[in-house]
């Protein structure tokens, strides 16, 4: 389900490819397994000209504490059952952690690769999936700023938008994708 990814380009690569700065050089670091709680790169809509880091697993603003979700299901509640060919509706814009984020908290999650394994064996047999030509690519992600009740700290938190299955991630035997963008669509 993406619970695991790969950012590992050099910073200005990155900056290049998404024609944004990085907000917080220092922040930036290759890392080959990103997970739940990690600082990683994201675009927000808001802000399309810089690279900020957020935290991977996210909260809405209205929790009472953390959630850390990581995948935000493009249909929502429907097709449960991740059959690959569902078209009905994209319940995602009613689920209520996701509903407001969907309208106007959109981000790119920047990335060079995900991991993945089959269903049954889970990250027990890893598979890392790239681009062909190994250039950094972006997940289609929902982004929320979360205050904690007891600190007042502000967390910045993302989640990645997934789908039912594609080629690639069927012929490992896994019944979600992640959404990656095409290039033309990141805007």
């Amino acid at each position: 389900m993406c619970g695991r990814y790969v950012a590992i380009s050099k910073v200005k690569a990155i900056e290049k490819r998404f024609s944004a700065l990085i907000e917080r050089p220092e922040l930036f670091t290759p890392n080959t397994n990103i997970g739940i709680g990690t600082l990683a790169p994201v675009i927000t809509q808001e802000h399309s000209d810089r690279i900020k880091h957020y935290q991977f697993g996210f909260t809405p603003y209205w929790a009472k504490k953390p959630f850390y979700l990581f995948n935000a299901r493009s249909e929502g509640d429907h097709n449960k059952e991740n059959n690959p060919t569902y078209r009905g509706a994209k319940g995602i814009t009613v689920k209520p952690a996701f509903r407001q984020s969907i309208r106007s908290k959109r981000c790119l999650v920047l990335a060079d690769g995900f991991i993945e394994g089959p269903q049954k064996e889970r990250l027990s047999k890893p598979y890392v999936i790239y681009k062909r030509d190994g250039a950094p690519f972006a997940f289609a992600g929902l982004y929320d700023t979360w205050v904690n009740p007891d600190t007042g700290e502000m967390v910045d938190s993302f989640a990645i938008i997934t789908t039912v299955s594609n080629k690639i991630t069927a012929a490992i035997d896994h019944h979600r994708s992640p959404v990656i963008l095409n290039e033309e669509d990141e805007s």
